[in-house]
């Protein structure tokens, strides 16, 4: 058997007043995320405690699409963020609905085919045997065949839908003023005994780091290679050990960082299903540590459902997450001094990037 293809890391440097930036288009074209890492050297827990408050809730819940649609079409002026819960994109029929008001299903062939409606053809490890093809079917339901309560369209996607048996969401909505919105669906498909519908915060979780190995050089002009070492020093720092592990059994690892100074820092971690919002948030607040001196660099590293319908959706155009189990469906901001960032964003073998 094939090795399967290795993760890719795009990586992108430039400046936050230039007019062709993408930090902030790569942060508002991923609207489902799971985990949120804010890392800041010199900082302390109570430095922090602005950002360190910020929240969210979301919902998780037993609804059937049909109802999710009829939701989302009679309170237009929500954005809605949904994603299945436990359905990998490539063994089961699953959905994600986007704040853009995309509803994207991909359906087996004999789901497909029941429904009746027109998709496109998506590429699968089974290959081109007709029981593993799959099928993206994508619905706008702020277009106006779908806002037409008389529209023949509107009335054959509820028909088609409504096939759906009831599905666990992860589930959130946020209104204009970017507040975050109550869900309650009466769902006529789902009987009381199944009914499950529980709120769930989204609180920082702070980690202080009172004497820890930092970076002695981390610039715009650091080279591919340091840019590398890095990204997997932070990913080193994401696991929040603050000892070795006694352990004789265990592998030992070696930093990257070749040059380092001591000194502090915090890490701020937020988990669940955290919408775009918060991380621009996040983002915001790490730029401002470093512009005002307070920490010598800021990272913001954002982890996205690796079984999400889509990777990226930017100006209208969705870009597609691949199969592959491998696919990471992530990326880290590095917030820099003299206005810089720079972006890497990790990638599946065959997702597509911004």
């Amino acid at each position: 058997m094939a090795a399967l293809p290795l993760n890719r890391h795009l990586v992108h440097t430039s400046t936050w007043s230039n007019p062709k930036s993408r930090a902030w288009d790569l942060v508002d074209a991923h609207p489902l995320n799971q985990q949120v890492d804010v890392f800041l050297p010199s900082a302390t827990p109570g430095s922090v405690g602005p950002l360190a408050r910020e929240g969210s809730f979301f919902y998780a819940m037993r609804v059937s699409p049909l109802a999710l649609l009829q939701e989302c079409l009679a309170k237009p002026e929500l954005r809605y963020y949904a994603t299945l819960k436990n359905a990998p994109i490539d063994g089961a029929n699953t959905l994600g609905l986007f704040p853009s008001g995309h509803l994207v299903l991909v359906l087996d062939h004999a789901t497909y085919t029941q429904f009746g409606l027109i998709g496109e053809k998506v590429a699968t490890a089974s290959g081109e045997a007709l029981h593993g093809r799959r099928y993206r079917v994508v619905i706008e339901l702020h277009a106006k065949n779908m806002v037409d309560a008389a529209s023949a369209f509107r009335a054959r996607v509820l028909a088609c839908v409504a096939r759906f048996p009831p599905l666990d969401l992860l589930l959130c909505a946020i209104n204009s003023r970017g507040s975050f919105q109550t869900i309650a669906i009466t769902d006529a498909n789902v009987d009381d005994d199944e009914s499950v519908r529980k709120r769930i915060e989204v609180t920082s979780q702070v980690q202080a780091f009172a004497d820890i190995a930092l970076p002695a050089h981390v610039s715009s002009t650091t080279d591919r290679d340091e840019i590398a070492a890095v990204y997997e020093w932070l990913g080193l720092v994401a696991c929040r050990l603050l000892s070795p592990l006694p352990d004789e059994y265990l592998s030992s690892y070696a930093s990257p960082i070749a040059e380092t100074t001591p000194g502090r820092a915090v890490s701020l971690r937020w988990r669940g299903l955290i919408p775009d919002t918060l991380v621009h948030t996040a983002v915001e607040y790490a730029k401002k540590q470093v512009a005002d001196g307070s920490a010598p660099f800021a990272a913001v590293s954002v982890w996205g459902f690796p079984d999400s319908v889509a990777s990226w959706w930017q100006k209208g155009h969705r870009r597609d997450h691949g199969f592959q189990l491998e696919g990471a469906n992530g990326y880290t901001i590095l917030c820099l001094p003299h206005d810089t960032y720079c972006i890497i964003q990790s990638l599946g073998a065959q997702d597509r990037t911004v």
